[in-house]
């Protein structure tokens, strides 16, 4: 589980997908960046990141799994 402080954040490229709960309640970050070859991801990843305010979604990106953002 990503806790770090910082507001932007870019997913490495080769990840294919973001894990359940990777940055859950991350209340410092505002970007994320996912790379191409993302193509999923998982169960409340990106869930009570209450900062976020702009996601980069690539092409690629084939499954947003269950309450992914949830309680932005």
């Amino acid at each position: 589980m990503y806790r770090a402080k910082e507001t932007n954040y870019t997913i490495p490229n080769g990840i294919i997908r973001i894990g359940d709960r990777a940055f859950d309640n991350c209340k410092f970050l505002t970007n994320i960046n996912i790379p191409n070859s993302t193509t999923t991801i998982g169960n409340s990843a990106f869930s009570c990141c209450r900062s976020l305010i702009s996601i980069n979604i690539p092409d690629g990106l084939t499954t947003i799994e269950r309450g992914a953002f949830q309680r932005l």
